[in-house]
């Protein structure tokens, strides 16, 4: 009881601002007491002890209460705190992690990629724990060093060698580790050894994978390496942007990617981000090569072959039992744009029927 008498007093001497009411409405008692005390001696009964004691009764319970109130709205003000902190910052934790895995995903370091770790390590000094922001540093200072150590023009980016990459995925997963902890998750039993072992049994898998089916590199510049790379006219250039440019824009959720043998579609509403189709080029007759991604539902390509007939389209046996390649040769005229809408709507129908 005397402990909890204390941590009253004592709060109200902290807040001495807010003691000023109580000590006013105190002594306001006090003078109301002795200036009545003649009229409480000519009744009859014992009035002035019982209007002291009711007095007093009433001021322990209210500073109690206040004192609970006040413990109630600081806990609710430190709750809503640490709430907004946690938010900000696994957000900055993942954006962080965000950068890294762009890093990685191409095997290759730019300039311009270490530019933005820079930035969200200047946001994670903000927040984040104090080891996370070490791994976070060395991670950057280790691409800086990939980096000066290569002979590779740094125009287009340093690729990276696979103990280069292993090392790099190593810092990864000692950041994330870094950053769960940072966190503080309630009751988390995250072994960092054990994912540790087992991730650098993934990496080793993946390189051994990668070197039978060798991974298609994204290039740098997009449509205008590609062109490059085939070697393309101004005309062939100009009708291949315009047959990307309308299959875009009536599929806006299809997203391209540009590697050396393939101009790839993927559906990004799909969880799976599915390809849906492919340009494998353009050939001496001017036109352009393309095919849907396979399928087993031969309903759909039957009726593709019937609404493009316009255009060359055969269909061939995949080499996975049932399902069917559809190809399509898209002559390069000065009409194409009005000529490909009905390749747009069976693309249409084709994602439709993925979903």
């Amino acid at each position: 009881m005397l402990y909890f008498w204390e941590k009253i007093l004592k709060n109200l001497y902290s807040n001495r601002a807010s003691f000023t009411p109580l000590l006013m409405l105190f002594l306001l008692s006090i003078f109301a007491y002795f200036g009545f005390r003649a009229i409480f001696g000519a009744i009859g009964q014992d009035i002035r002890s019982e209007a002291l004691i009711a007095a007093f009764g009433a001021l322990f319970v209210l500073l109690p209460t206040k004192f609970l109130m006040e413990q109630e709205g600081e806990s609710r003000l430190k709750g809503d705190k640490r709430s907004a902190v946690f938010t900000a910052n696994l957000q900055d934790y993942r954006n962080f992690a965000t950068k890294i895995i762009d890093v990685l995903k191409d095997r290759k370091i730019t300039t311009e990629e270490l530019s933005e770790l820079r930035q969200q390590h200047a946001f994670l000094v903000l927040l984040g724990s104090n080891n996370a922001i070490e791994i976070s540093r060395k991670f950057i200072e280790t691409c800086q060093q990939f980096m000066e150590s290569s002979e590779q023009s740094n125009d287009d980016g340093v690729g990276l060698s696979d103990e280069q990459q292993q090392e790099l995925w190593e810092l990864t997963i000692h950041f994330l580790s870094a950053a769960r902890v940072g966190l503080q998750l309630a009751e988390d039993d995250f072994n960092f050894e054990a994912e540790k072992k087992a991730f650098n049994r993934l990496n080793d898998n993946q390189i051994e994978i990668e070197k039978i089916f060798p991974p298609r590199q994204e290039l740098l510049n997009g449509f205008d390496d590609w062109c490059v790379v085939r070697n393309l006219e101004s005309n062939q250039k100009k009708g291949l942007k315009i047959f990307i440019e309308q299959i875009k824009n009536t599929n806006p959720s299809l997203k391209e990617k540009y590697t050396k043998s393939v101009i790839s579609f993927r559906d990004t509403n799909n969880e799976k981000e599915r390809r849906v189709l492919n340009i494998d080029g353009i050939n001496k007759k001017n036109h352009i090569k393309a095919c849907f991604n396979v399928t087993e539902n031969l309903n759909f390509f039957n009726a593709v072959k019937e609404k493009l007939g316009i255009f060359s389209v055969k269909s061939e046996a995949h080499r996975e039992g049932k399902k069917q390649i559809v190809r399509i040769s898209i002559p390069i005229t000065q009409n194409l744009k009005n000529q490909i809408e009905p390749i747009c709507i069976s693309v249409k129908e084709y994602i439709k029927m993925q979903s």
